[in-house]
């Protein structure tokens, strides 16, 4: 079970109910729908003293620990002993005081994430080709994948990919933005392959190595990457199963898809960062216009003007262990020819860059528009992640 209540055995029944409604009334007050299961994560209302036995007992089968303590019956010394207990079985575990209004708050979002978190467990990624051979710190063990999010990962070769149709889903979305039909048909055959291998494999995100494409075709998968993006499928480039992780959690965690991107400059001095990338969602654009993909000077890929101002940025370690979570505000910087094709510039607290630069997870970086940091802080949390930021 996914909630239980823990008390001395020798409570009164009147207790009992009167301590639960305590608790339960402030999970309504938070307004957060808390029916659901989840198998890992366990909150526990500790409502009185003489149940830290009952309590170490109960937690037993669960990774995840969160503890609700409150000012009377000495619930909050129990809790800060069961606390101490379990942190000795190396389980993730919080406590919350719901008397206290930051606790409340920062409850608010544990359970909602909590809830969000089961929306994981047997989603799909698909990896077509191979892990990009420069994304040397990108590799993700599929097992503890599997065992960690449950989330499973599907490898297929190119040669199990068929390019045989034209997208007219793709050339009525692109077609006001490039005239020359028949390019954009040919790349209109690789959003068609994707789109018919995601709906054939029931696949939930995908990652692309993008450069065996290049080379056997002539073509890139930028565009296609965008639009799946843009169509609320998570769409990764370069094989990167790190970023198309983050990507899914994104997903569903906050509702949104963020931006893949490289981090292209950084001045930790003066808190700058250059983040480009050329598979932008168009929705996360106010203008757009095709153009080359930039390390090979061929195919299509998106040039684009972002509509991102305040942002959360995410990235997660290959081992799922630790992340950076950081806000970053929006200024302006001349376009630079030699970076990827969608540019945004950031300021960001040069102490946060400074951690970045000597404790790197990696270069892609996940960008969100919306508010979320609180959200994606307790998913992490939950799922025993560490920010390094911290």
């Amino acid at each position: 079970m996914s909630f239980a209540n823990v008390y001395f055995d020798g409570a009164s029944t009147e207790i009992i109910g009167k301590l639960s409604d305590k608790i339960n009334n402030i999970l309504c007050i938070n307004k957060v729908n808390v029916d659901f299961q989840h198998e890992e994560i366990l909150f526990l209302s500790v409502l009185t003293g003489g149940s830290e036995h009952f309590a170490q007992k109960i937690s037993g089968p669960f990774k995840t620990i969160i503890l609700l303590a409150h000012g009377t019956d000495n619930s909050l010394a129990a809790a800060l002993e069961i606390l101490a207990s379990l942190r000795k079985e190396n389980k993730t575990i919080y406590l919350f005081n719901v008397e206290e209004a930051q606790d409340r708050e920062e409850l608010k979002f544990f359970l909602l994430a909590a809830k969000r978190l089961t929306e994981l467990k047997g989603r799909k990624i698909g990896l077509i080709g191979e892990r990009s051979p420069w994304l040397i710190a990108s590799g993700v063990n599929l097992s503890l994948l599997k065992e960690k999010l449950g989330i499973e990962v599907k490898k297929y070769n190119w040669e199990s990919i068929e390019f045989k149709s034209d997208s007219t889903e793709f050339i009525n979305f692109f077609k006001g933005e490039y005239q020359a039909t028949s390019e954009l048909a040919q790349a209109s055959q690789v959003h068609d392959a994707f789109s018919r291998q995601i709906q054939k494999e029931g696949l939930d995100a995908l990652t692309v190595e993008c450069f065996s494409l290049v080379k056997e075709r002539g073509l890139t998968g930028c565009l296609s990457l965008a639009l799946l993006n843009n169509n609320n499928i998570p769409a990764a480039c370069e094989g990167d199963l790190v970023a198309a992780v983050g990507m899914l959690i994104g997903k569903h965690i906050c509702k949104e898809i963020p931006w893949m991107c490289n981090i292209a400059k950084m001045d930790v001095v003066q808190g700058f960062l250059g983040l480009a990338h050329c598979t932008i969602a168009p929705n996360k654009t106010t203008s757009y216009a095709i153009d080359t993909h930039y390390e090979t000077g061929i195919g299509m890929a998106i040039r684009g003007e972002t509509s991102l101002k305040d942002v959360v940025v995410l990235r997660l370690s290959s081992d799922l262990n630790e992340y950076f979570l950081y806000q970053a505000k929006a200024c302006s910087s001349p376009y630079d020819e030699s970076s990827c094709r969608t540019q945004a510039t950031f300021q960001v607290k040069p102490e946060i860059l400074a951690k970045i630069k000597k404790m790197s997870l990696g270069n892609h970086q996940l960008v969100f528009s919306g508010d979320c940091r609180d959200l994606l802080e307790a998913s992490l949390q939950m799922l025993g992640l560490v920010n390094l930021l911290d």
